[in-house]
């Protein structure tokens, strides 16, 4: 790029390279520092995240489903982080993953697609609650490195 002026060729240069370089997703996190995100969604204004603990085992790991409205936790499940094992369950779709977990008599289903926008609906019974698409996702549950974590936890089934 030949410029008149460098020193605005510099910054345009940089502001490229920024671009280049940015995620896809610039979903936030807000799992704790002794946890990873393995996945989240923005959508209406809310930040809904699964955040797994570190230590990684059959036994000992756990995972919490979080909704936040800003920095307020405004629902988890489960209530207290516990072992994913029987409340959670990674299935695999034809073209995509879910995952799903029932709080009483109300059944959440997360599912990624292989393309297109991250869904998540609530239900009770036969009624559909509330159903909505993710404006910012990351899309992890698709990911092998994901299932097989879950896999160790016992949530997914190979």
């Amino acid at each position: 790029m030949r410029c008149a002026r460098p020193t605005f060729c510099q910054i345009a240069t940089g502001l490229a390279a920024l671009l280049i370089q940015a995620p896809a997703s610039a979903v936030g996190n807000a799992c704790t520092t002794s946890e990873q995100q393995l996945w989240a969604c923005e959508a209406n204004g809310k930040l809904y995240t699964l955040c797994a603990s570190a230590d990684l085992g059959p036994q000992t790991c756990t995972l919490q489903y979080r909704v936040y409205q800003g920095a307020t936790l405004e629902f988890a499940y489960p209530a207290k982080a516990s072992h994913p094992r029987r409340l959670f369950k990674l299935t695999l779709m034809p073209r995509g993953a879910a995952m799903n977990f029932k709080n009483g008599t109300y059944e959440y289903q997360i599912a990624e697609p292989l393309a297109g926008r991250t869904e998540i609906s609530v239900r009770q019974g036969s009624r559909t609650l509330a159903r909505f698409d993710c404006v910012d996702f990351t899309d992890t549950l698709t990911e092998t490195s994901t299932q097989n974590f879950l896999a160790t936890l016992g949530v997914y089934d190979r």
